[in-house]
């Protein structure tokens, strides 16, 4: 996901295979069964042409319905070494284009209905939640910042 422009067949082979790799990673924790099944059919879509399985409309755990909105969202609200972030309004046109296709309409609806200022406040949210959690006591002196290389740019609906 930080390659600079576009995979190759190989590399992509190796991305789909994502979802099964972080079944795998939860398999051994009893209470997050459901949450597994989440992880592996995220990239399902609602007319059957996702990935691992195929599954279609409600054949897809209604978690992971939920989740591929989400994930969507934040993959074009956020900035990677191949793309701009998107704003809130190009990234809603976008979800709202893959309504009964990519995604499920009733999930995509709920979405809708969100605020722009509320999507505003959760942003904030993050955003502070993230600073908060950059800064670790180290042992040689509390208050060290934490390296990273993972920036996201402010989101603001009214851009």
């Amino acid at each position: 996901l930080l390659k600079r422009g576009s995979l190759s067949e190989d590399e992509w082979v190796l991305i789909r295979e994502h979802p099964a790799l972080g079944r795998r990673i939860l398999e051994p924790v009893w209470f997050l069964n459901e949450a597994k099944e989440i992880v592996y059919a995220h990239h399902e879509k609602y007319d059957g042409t996702g990935y691992p399985r195929g599954l279609a409309d409600v054949g897809i755990p209604r978690g992971a319905r939920i989740f591929a909105v989400a994930d969507v969202f934040d993959a074009l609200t956020s900035t990677r070494p191949y793309k701009d972030a998107m704003t809130y309004t190009e990234a809603r046109r976008e979800i709202e284009r893959g309504r009964a296709t990519h995604f499920d309409p009733e999930v995509v609806d709920a979405f809708l209905r969100i605020a722009p200022a509320e999507w505003d406040a959760i942003r904030s949210a993050i955003e502070s939640t993230a600073e908060t959690s950059q800064w670790i006591g180290t042992g040689k002196g509390k208050g060290q910042r934490r390296s990273r290389n993972r920036s996201k740019p402010p989101f603001r609906s009214s851009r």
